[in-house]
């Protein structure tokens, strides 16, 4: 392999790592964050997966309603109005210039909403 072509690969590697680490970041800081909440819905709520959109701007968030949890479309319209909150406490938590923009997804009993 050529040098540029080894420098090249090395900063791939290197850029993938990033983003699996600033994944990672996210899924953490939300999980405390709904744990932590002092709204009894986000309480209720479990972080299942979070997936980069467009190479780290944007987050889609899997979440698990607990059985006490209301109706998925009252769930999803708390974790629109957190989104703020969720994203401040992202923030605290990573080191980056932009905090990620978050895009929800309820996990229900059927599947996906």
């Amino acid at each position: 392999m050529s040098d540029e072509k080894h420098e090249r690969a090395v900063v791939d590697a290197s850029g993938h790592y990033k983003l699996e680490q600033l994944t990672s970041q996210v899924e953490q800081a939300l999980a405390t964050a709904l744990a932590g909440s002092a709204d009894g819905i986000l309480r209720n709520l479990t972080c299942v997966r979070v997936s980069p959109v467009r190479g780290g701007g944007s987050f889609e968030v899997t979440i698990r309603p607990s059985e006490e949890a209301p109706a998925p479309d009252v769930v999803l319209a708390t974790l629109r109005r957190a989104s703020g909150y969720l994203r401040s406490e992202i923030a605290s938590e990573i080191h980056r210039k932009r905090t990620p923009e978050l895009v929800f997804t309820i996990l229900t009993g059927d599947g996906e909403l």
